[in-house]
């Protein structure tokens, strides 16, 4: 409930031009004041609210809550998310959380009759946001922890019926928020990604969420002693304090929680207990759960009246035995901060760290086990790992797929580990080819043969691999004015949807694949072999700090950076071989083989120097990218998709006279035993300069001469066709897509695009609109009404709601021929 309920405020704040979501106030750390966003009074919404009977907001903050109220070691507040964090059950979880939660509005509001202490007027103080954001924030955490466990994460089994109960107001129909009332039951508002909101992270007190579940697991080796409370609604909010006594009635403070509550509140009661660690005050008065003693508890309400300590029953004591080793499996999910490699850029080695990696390479080549070189760069292609059993085996590795990052940062993660396992203290280096080259990197590009980075025999096709490099490299061709393979970076970095950035990013990785390996088989530049020239990791590496600052860059942009709607269920399908236990024998990698458990590397060992592109960091490529949006831009859009071979391809624009003009090439990676792909999203090729030069419009169907050819030279094919074009107009913030519909060209089945990108059509020969027939099958029968339906007209922009549209000409014959086209415009 409270989760919709602080997305309501969002919404309605974001409504009225907030650019960021509610901050949240991470009150599980020492503090000594509120935080200044609500304690500043001048020209400061956040410091009060006015209620609707004309009373102001006010707090009287009590010492207790900036000052421990057990021990004085470490943070109340601390110390009770951790046992919540520790429920692996949700209903457990629950019941630890709210009453951890009560404690901020008890002890902040105090006696103010108008503050946070009161169930009916809290939300009326401005600091029940802050607050609410981050009780959402430390649902987030243990959401994340569950997922990281293998537990229900976005379910629950426990209070099944009642989840499913419409959540009110939020299913009124008066509620104009269309999110909150889209998911009004509680089992929709687990996933929180579905409202549009994410946080900076889900770090606890500088713990990933593995060293989190670490240290979770490490505090149940220890005996500990928990008293339980049996809690339910007493018409008021209340703070409950209890004292342990011993035989002699001496007593000791055992502990305080708060209770919240008002005379107009629902009936509720907990069937599970909250439990409260006393294993210190047992401690200090020398008892045993098994001794004689007995536990005095006192009820005061906010306003200071001491209530009838019977509305209470006295708690029961829990004795858990302490449980050694529980965790050593799934500590196996992350690398400890201390064991941290550094990825540092290739040409900043020292002589004794590039020594350092030339040798733990030798050892893993030397090395003919799960866990040596041979073995690890088979996951890629050739010998075929996949599936794990059978003989009809293809290409492990992920192409043309929304989880193309992730296979590749994992596989990366792989042969650094095994670096590190034979002695290496960096982790693999990164080549960033946006800068200026002069010559290659001296740790890969010496040949000599003590250079275990220049080449490798592969044992078991008896070859070694071989590079032929483009001379693109050392003098690329512009566009916009950039040396190509920049501008091809800042390009990619510029999608702000984690689809279309991942289809400009992948072809940008071609480019390397292809500029190194030229046209050898046993070389970067084919699927099969690629990953056995040493280099392989360096670039991944290198294409993995791309991806890295990119998810930096959506921080600043208030984007999503750790998730992909686009993406759909195979974010939780694990990624082959990862998940192979007997070809995979690295527990980091196997246990974190699921795509949506890849985005967040921290848990992975490896950290980057620098965040960098060309010497520029990420604040200053975020400044180029948004100078780039003061320029008009257009763009060829190609829909791509797997021909089985690695490829070069070059376009040639047609201008008005039948004249060929060189736009540019590109190259797709792809082998015999690959799996089939085809990207939906447009690869945006920029062609503004070569459209400026000769005079190409757009208004009308814009022709390419496509050439092709094999990585080895060998002709693929030729065709010339009309294309789909992109316009990126200057300062503005959507893209304008331009599809020819004509009586003889070839369209692509389908485009996906995001939401807000507008649609236009363009013809050489209809005359007549086009129409949506608004669905799949209606367009494949070719269902088309002999009247105006559902028309859009031919060099008219329009703009389309997320959803599917289909459309065709108003023209039965070339519908059956294949003109028509699917556009799904998708809401992330």
């Amino acid at each position: 409930w409270h989760r919709l309920y602080v997305k309501q405020w969002e919404d309605a704040l974001s409504a009225h031009g907030a650019k960021i979501g509610i901050p949240y106030w991470d009150w599980s750390t020492s503090f000594t004041a509120l935080p200044t966003l609500v304690t500043e009074e001048i020209n400061n919404p956040f410091h009060h609210g006015t209620i609707y009977n004309g009373e102001i907001t006010t707090r009287a903050p009590r010492d207790k809550l900036f000052n421990d109220p057990e021990f004085g070691r470490t943070s109340f507040f601390y110390r009770q998310i951790l046992l919540a964090f520790e429920q692996t059950d949700y209903c457990d979880f629950e019941v630890q959380f709210e009453i951890t939660h009560n404690a901020i509005h008890s002890w902040t509001g105090g006696q103010s009759p108008y503050g946070m202490s009161s169930l009916e007027y809290t939300a009326y103080d401005p600091l029940f946001l802050i607050h609410h954001s981050n009780v959402d924030r430390q649902f987030a955490i243990w959401q994340a922890l569950q997922k990281f466990r293998g537990l229900p994460y976005n379910s629950a089994n426990c209070a099944v019926q009642l989840l499913h109960q419409p959540m009110r107001p939020f299913s009124d129909d008066d509620n104009i928020n269309p999110t909150t009332r889209a998911h009004s039951r509680a089992s929709d508002a687990f996933n929180y990604d579905s409202l549009n909101y994410q946080y900076d992270d889900l770090n606890f007190h500088g713990l990933t969420i593995a060293e989190l579940n670490d240290f979770l697991e490490s505090r149940k080796e220890k005996e500990r002693i928990f008293a339980e409370f049996l809690l339910h609604g007493i018409g008021s909010s209340a703070d409950v304090t209890f004292d342990l006594c011993d035989s002699h009635d001496q007593c000791e403070f055992a502990g305080t929680f708060a209770v919240l509550g008002g005379p107009l509140e629902m009936p509720w009661a907990f069937d599970r207990l909250f439990k409260y660690d006393v294993t210190d005050v047992f401690s200090k008065l020398h008892l045993r759960p098994d001794s004689q003693y007995h536990i005095v508890h006192h009820i005061v309400s906010v306003n200071g009246t001491e209530l009838d300590s019977h509305l209470i029953k006295s708690p029961s004591v829990l004795l858990v035995p302490g449980v050694k080793n529980y965790y050593e499996k799934i500590s196996a999910k992350t690398v400890e901060h201390r064991d941290t490699l550094i990825r540092k850029d290739i040409n900043d080695l020292t002589q004794n760290e590039a020594a350092n990696l030339r040798e733990a390479l030798n050892k893993i080549q030397q090395d003919q086990g799960p866990n040596g070189f041979e073995s690890i760069a088979g996951f890629h292609g050739a010998p075929f790992k996949c599936p794990e059993t059978g003989n009809d085996k293809y290409a492990c590795c992920v192409h043309g797929m929304a989880i193309f990052p992730h296979w590749h940062r994992l596989l990366t993660v792989q042969f650094e580990q095994a670096l590190k396992s034979q002695g290496a203290k960096v982790g693999v280096p990164y080549w960033d080819w946006t800068a200026p080259i002069r010559k290659i990197p001296s740790l890969f590009g010496e040949s000599a043969n003590f250079n275990p980075f220049h080449s490798y025999t592969i044992s078991f096709a008896s070859q070694r691999t071989t590079r032929n490099i483009n001379s693109e490299l050392y003098n690329p061709h512009k566009i916009n004015g950039y040396n190509y393979l920049y501008y091809l970076a800042l390009s990619t970095l510029e999608e702000d949807n984690f689809c279309d950035f991942e289809v400009q990013y992948e072809v940008l990785h071609n480019e390397i694949h292809g500029l190194i390996g030229g046209n050898g088989t046993f070389s970067m530049a084919t699927l099969d072999y690629s990953a056995f020239d040493p280099f392989f990791m360096i670039h991944h590496s290198s294409i993995d700090r791309i991806w890295a600052i990119w998810q930096e860059l959506q921080k600043l942009r208030h984007k999503p950076f750790n998730s992909a709607h686009c993406a759909g269920h195979i974010l939780e399908d694990p990624l082959h071989p990862f998940n192979y236990a007997e070809i995979n024998k690295n527990d980091l990698t196997r246990l974190n083989s699921q795509p949506s458990s890849v985005f967040d590397y921290s848990h992975f060992g490896y950290q980057f120097d620098k965040l960098e592109l060309n010497g520029h960091d990420v604040k200053e490529i975020d400044e180029i990218i948004h100078r780039l949006r003061n320029n008009e831009r257009v763009y060829l859009g190609l829909v791509l998709f797997g021909q089985q071979s690695s490829l070069d391809i070059n376009i040639d624009l047609i201008d008005g006279a039948g004249q060929a003009h060189t736009a540019g090439n590109f190259h797709v990676l792809g082998g015999e035993k690959e799996m089939p792909w085809a990207y939906e999203r447009l690869f945006k090729y920029d062609i503004s300069d070569v459209v400026k030069k000769y005079g190409i419009t757009t208004d009308r169907p814009v022709k390419v001469k496509v050439t092709s050819t094999y990585y080895n030279g060998k002709p693929f094919q030729e065709y010339t066709d009309e294309v789909v074009i992109v316009e990126r107009h200057a300062h503005s913030d959507y893209d304008i897509v331009i599809i020819p519909f004509s009586t003889t060209n070839t369209l692509v089945p389908k485009i996906v695009v995001k939401k807000g990108t507008r649609i236009e059509f363009v013809t050489s020969d209809l005359t007549e609109p086009l129409e949506d027939l608004g669905s799949y099958t209606t367009m494949k029968k070719c269902k088309i009404p002999p009247f105006s339906y559902n028309s859009y007209a031919f060099n008219r922009v329009h703009k389309l709601s997320p959803g599917d549209y289909f459309f065709v000409p108003k023209n039965v014959e070339l519908c059956k021929s294949g003109r028509g086209i699917q556009i799904t415009v998708e809401d992330e």
